[in-house]
């Protein structure tokens, strides 16, 4: 299901959440299922499911990871199973990411070295959301695929500090 067509939206990155959500509102208006009491109940259960439906879609694009995510999926550009990366270099990077971890979980660190390095990893995560986004204007969704997974990892590792911190 592509949930931007749901929605009335052209595949895009950028949406606007003010209309994303009247038209959720629109949506639910139809077919919640509170307003379909009076119906069969295979009705009710059809009704129901397109409401969950909604109410997926609409997590879904107003979240700019899954929002990617959902348009890597729907070009056939992304694969939730792989989590390997074939970039070296940003392999070797996940090693030291991992190791900086390792060693504030282990040591007594200051909390602006610990800082310093969540704003680096801050700026890496925007580095890849622009990157991302410039990848799929130009339609270039194996690129923005490999920018994804590498965007995904930062992710990961900004939550695990955040553990620390």
């Amino acid at each position: 299901m592509n949930y931007f067509k749901l929605f009335g939206f052209i595949v895009n990155y950028k949406i606007d959440e003010k209309i994303l959500k009247n038209r959720y509102k629109e949506l639910q208006k139809k077919y919640h299922p509170d307003r379909h009491f009076n119906k069969t109940n295979l009705e009710k259960k059809e009704t129901s499911d397109i409401s969950s439906m909604i109410n997926i879609a609409y997590r879904t694009l107003k979240n700019p990871v899954e929002r990617i995510e959902h348009i890597l999926d729907i070009n056939h550009s992304y694969n939730k199973e792989i989590n390997i990366i074939q970039d070296k270099r940003f392999l070797k990077k996940q090693f030291s990411y991992y190791e900086k971890l390792e060693y504030f979980k282990k040591n007594k660190t200051s909390k602006e070295e610990i800082n310093i390095f969540i704003q680096f990893i801050k700026y890496k995560i925007e580095y890849y959301f622009k990157k991302i986004e410039e990848s799929l204007s130009k339609k270039n969704f194996s690129k923005a695929s490999n920018f994804f997974y590498k965007l995904k990892f930062l992710i990961k590792i900004k939550k695990e500090i955040d553990k620390i911190n």
